[in-house]
């Protein structure tokens, strides 16, 4: 909630469901009825979710389950490259310094996470101007691209 509040989202827009911990797959069906009412009640125009590859077992089921509730609005896979072996990083988006600000703060409220070498700002920038590089900029964020809506 901290992470939201750093990023602007009001509370009232932000769902903390009670599914059990790396279980997903045993909750795949409620999973897959959640995002298919935010789907029906938001009508989002883009989805970001993790990669399908994220090897996090909890993670592939919400992108997998996020693939079939959202099959006909723009979707993408972000990327967390400690969780994935290979990263098709076929979208790039430009950022400015105060995106990398606001996720560097953002990421920093999850306290479970902050012993992790990948939390670090320094890690944090070094992945933005990586991917910056490959497209002539300063920053970027990759993502994959699984179905473009326009």
């Amino acid at each position: 909630m901290r992470a939201t509040n750093v990023l602007g989202i009001p509370p009232e827009r932000v769902s903390v469901l009670d599914f059990r911990v790396r279980y997903l797959a045993d909750q795949r069906q409620g999973v897959l009825q959640h995002l298919v009412e935010l789907n029906r009640d938001l009508k989002p125009s883009v989805v970001f979710c993790p990669t399908r590859e994220d090897l996090h077992q909890d993670h592939a089921v919400v992108a997998t389950e996020a693939l079939r509730a959202f099959k006909a609005r723009t979707i993408l896979g972000y990327e967390m490259p400690w969780n994935n072996i290979t990263f098709d990083a076929n979208m790039l988006v430009r950022l400015e310094e105060r995106d990398v600000e606001l996720k560097v703060a953002a990421l920093a409220e999850y306290e479970s996470q902050r012993h992790r070498p990948y939390i670090t700002e320094r890690f944090i920038r070094g992945l933005s101007h990586s991917r910056g590089v490959t497209i002539g900029e300063e920053y970027a964020e990759a993502f994959t691209l699984y179905r473009g809506v326009l």
